[in-house]
């Protein structure tokens, strides 16, 4: 096969998340032909799919957006301290029609093969349409919870109830009053559990390793907290591309047994009554 026999385009950019979305505006004007394919049916990659309740960023409101679009980081809303499935997929919809991106994307397109191929200099990327597509440039941008990851579970094939996973919920489930049990206790399992518990009849989580979970204090934002995060965009993002984590707060570089036991207690109840793991972490 050679590049005659295919689609020829300068940039070939694999997924319609966040990560796909920033590349194609990105190298928007540069001069280059560009192609985003996705095997989904729209543009949210993970945030399209992970539908299930409580679902939810880890990083908070004012940062989990693109940096670049200046207007948008002052008037475009947010409601919470953390933004739920909803509000994120509808950004991300919102910034690639402002955006004038969808031109760009092709859907229910799945990458099934890509190699580099030396004869022709180009990478070689087959499709599952039956197209394949040469290009200069290819930017995986799949993120790592493309997949679904089903647990071998011994006797599952013999289990009556309804089986869901965290990353392709079913909409249709109504757990009302039902007996029910999640495995796993990671951020999805958390979160499920913590979103459904008030409406369920029973609910038992099934862990490898217990799990210490923090308190993420989210809550609706008010207008005094946008208007400082507002004003102070500039450092923010200044101190977010010389951080370690890039998550939008100060992280301290003293060792945390540096300081006497009292002043260690009052950091972590402070960290506690903020929320924020990864804060408690760093």
């Amino acid at each position: 096969m050679n590049p005659q026999s295919g689609n020829q385009v300068d940039v070939l950019i694999v997924g319609a998340g966040f990560g796909g979305i920033g590349q194609a505006y990105a190298l928007r004007n540069h001069g280059l032909s560009i192609r985003v394919i996705d095997s989904l049916h729209d543009v949210g990659g993970t945030w399209l799919t992970n539908v299930y309740p409580g679902a939810t960023s880890d990083t908070e409101s004012f940062v989990y957006r693109f940096s670049w679009d200046k207007d948008d980081l002052q008037a475009y809303p947010w409601s919470r301290r953390y933004l739920k499935q909803p509000e994120i997929l509808e950004y991300l919809r919102h910034f690639v029609e402002k955006h004038d991106l969808r031109k760009y994307m092709q859907f229910n397109t799945e990458m099934l093969f890509a190699a580099w191929n030396e004869d022709s200099g180009l990478w070689e990327v087959r499709v599952n349409n039956g197209e394949t597509y040469w290009a200069r440039y290819f930017i995986p941008a799949m993120g790592q919870l493309s997949k679904v990851n089903l647990p071998s579970i011994p006797g599952i094939a013999n289990f009556h109830g309804l089986i869901t996973h965290s990353s392709h919920w079913d909409r249709d489930i109504d757990l009302t009053n039902k007996r029910v049990g999640v495995i796993g206790c990671g951020a999805s399992g958390v979160q499920i559990i913590t979103a459904i518990a008030p409406q369920v009849a029973s609910l038992t989580a099934f862990i490898r390793h217990p799990q210490f979970t923090v308190r993420s204090n989210d809550k609706p934002v008010n207008h005094q907290h946008r208007d400082w995060v507002n004003e102070n965009y500039d450092r923010i993002w200044e101190q977010i591309k010389n951080s370690i984590t890039s998550f939008g707060f100060y992280e301290p570089n003293r060792p945390f047994m540096s300081v006497g036991p009292e002043r260690r207690q009052q950091l972590l109840e402070d960290l506690w009554n903020n929320g924020n793991g990864i804060k408690i972490h760093v």
